[in-house]
């Protein structure tokens, strides 16, 4: 049973018409045993401080949105201490989240699944003591995922990212880093590092999902290197679009911990949301921080 169950909505998610399907899910979670509260997401809101005013005693806290809603909705939880079990409704243009977590992509299949679904324990990333779900990263790709327009990943999805990165792929512009983990220190020019929980990133890069444990109190590190000419970085980019990261060009760890250090501030994305110019990023794992339902 859902038992008293908050709904986050995010009105611009996807291709926007979430409102033309909201009457149908909470019909939905309301046949499933929720009493449910529906909170829309809107500029300047706080959805942590709704969840402390209302006395933070929902049982389940559904995320109704794009991979950004479900961020919120996390930190929301853990910034609450709260208990309830966490759904997730996805309705963006990506969806990275759901695709690791085989949550299904319709919105009808993806409720019902909550619906009758058990909580699993989930691992929840740390970045400068901010939560994230999947992934925080720097390098290509990266400025994509939180500069490309909402109109723009409505219409065209995965390939907005793409069409977004192609400036930046011409450029190959690097950043250098200094990255710590597991006691050793990888330093050079990268062209991306990402701390992740997922099997694929802005629906572009992909990652072998039978090595992923999402509880195990450990995420991935992938540091790319930074290719020289246009030849590798194609022959990197088919790989990663393969899932396939057998190449000298990719270093990888497995890790509770990452602290990145860069001489200039270097852009970051965290859950797919702008995470701020840094010099400095010190990245942890929660282990068990959440129970998703699934």
């Amino acid at each position: 049973m859902l038992g008293k169950t908050l709904l986050v909505v995010n009105p611009r998610a996807g291709i926007g018409n979430v409102k033309n399907y909201l009457l149908d899910i909470v019909t939905k979670l309301n046949d499933g045993g929720g009493i449910v509260t529906v909170y829309p997401t809107k500029p300047g809101g706080s959805l942590e401080s709704f969840m402390r005013d209302c006395g933070n005693d929902f049982d389940t806290v559904i995320a109704c949105g794009g991979d950004g809603t479900l961020n919120m909705t996390v930190g929301a939880m853990l910034g609450n201490r709260s208990s309830a079990n966490l759904g997730y409704i996805p309705m963006g243009s990506t969806n990275d989240f759901s695709i690791s977590m085989k949550i299904p992509s319709n919105y009808r299949k993806a409720t019902d699944a909550l619906v009758s679904g058990f909580p699993v324990p989930l691992d929840i990333g740390m970045f400068n003591g901010r939560p994230f779900c999947y992934i925080s990263a720097c390098g290509l790709f990266v400025d994509s995922s939180y500069t490309t327009s909402q109109s723009l990943k409505n219409i065209l999805g995965h390939a907005a990212y793409l069409l977004n990165a192609l400036p930046t792929l011409a450029d190959l512009r690097s950043v250098r880093l200094r990255v710590e983990v597991n006691g050793k220190a990888h330093e050079g020019d990268y062209a991306l590092c990402a701390f992740t929980n997922s099997t694929s990133a802005a629906g572009v890069v992909k990652f072998d999902g039978k090595k992923i444990n999402f509880n195990d109190g450990l995420m991935e590190l992938i540091l790319i290197k930074m290719p020289s000419d246009l030849a590798t970085a194609s022959r990197i980019a088919g790989k990663l679009l393969a899932g396939n990261l057998e190449d000298d060009m990719f270093e990888l760890a497995h890790a509770d911990s990452v602290r990145v250090t860069s001489e200039t501030p270097v852009g970051w994305s965290v859950d797919g949301e702008n995470g701020g110019r840094l010099t400095e990023a010190y990245l942890t794992v929660k282990k068990s921080a959440v129970r998703l339902l699934k």
